[in-house]
């Protein structure tokens, strides 16, 4: 089904319904509505029957934070180096048990928190 694209009266700026954006981004309206609500999504009321009104500019600062695919080494090195830069030391402990399960090649069945040692 093709979408019309909503227009406001007074600045002639392009605007999408919620019907749009969600169309255009693969979620369901209510969840649109959900970001609305929340604060997530920055939406205005326009007309006589206050329906929302959003901007391309805030879909697209919303919806483009989606992580890009890692396409060469060079860019997994790069990945690698900023959650390594951004992630907390390990304890002694914490580099001992990871040592020794590197080493033996066998990995508990069980879930293993950051605090655990």
């Amino acid at each position: 089904m093709p979408t019309t694209r909503s227009r406001s009266s007074s600045a002639g700026s392009e605007y999408f319904s919620i019907q749009e954006v969600a169309e255009r981004v693969g979620k369901h309206e209510r969840t649109i509505r959900g970001y609305i609500e929340e604060g997530r999504l920055k939406a205005y009321r326009v007309g006589p029957r206050g329906r929302y009104r959003i901007k391309p500019a805030d879909v697209e600062a919303m919806f483009s934070t989606e992580p890009k695919a890692v396409e060469t080494t060079d860019d997994v090195a790069d990945h690698v180096a900023r959650v390594l830069a951004s992630a907390p030391p390990l304890t002694d402990a914490q580099r001992d048990r990871i040592t020794s399960l590197l080493r033996t090649g066998s990995v508990p069945n069980r879930t293993v928190s950051v605090g655990d040692s």
